[in-house]
């Protein structure tokens, strides 16, 4: 199946899937005052994103997707495919103990845990 998304929390986290990103271009032209004035204003500049379109939970309907879409455009720089493995951490508690003497010296104690995957 194949699900149209905006963001990257929108991609399934409990099992594998296939996901297309898009590379973009923007082009920002930049105000007059930097153009009439050098190192004043907003210059011209171009702003690169990659973003996340497309979720697949089939991997035949991923391919023949990005196929598509690279025949279309024409260039195979603007869609990449990738396999998407769920990865869950889990933090464990981290205690940390006021180990204060009656001297007045300051010493803590950490007792730091790994962190463990499922």
């Amino acid at each position: 199946m194949k699900t149209a998304v905006s963001h990257y929390t929108d991609i399934p986290f409990e099992k594998k899937t296939w996901v297309i990103v898009e590379n973009r271009l923007v082009y920002h032209e930049g105000d007059e005052r930097s153009r009439n004035h050098p190192g004043h204003g907003y210059p011209a500049h171009t702003e690169f994103t990659a973003q996340v379109i497309l979720v697949f939970d089939n991997e035949y309907e991923f391919v023949q997707e990005l196929g598509s879409l690279i025949r279309r455009c024409g260039d195979s720089n603007r869609y990449r495919g990738f396999l998407v493995q769920p990865y869950k951490v889990r933090w464990l508690d981290v205690v940390v103990e006021d180990t204060n003497d009656d001297k007045g010296e300051n010493s803590a104690k950490n007792d730091d845990k790994p962190l463990t995957s499922n």
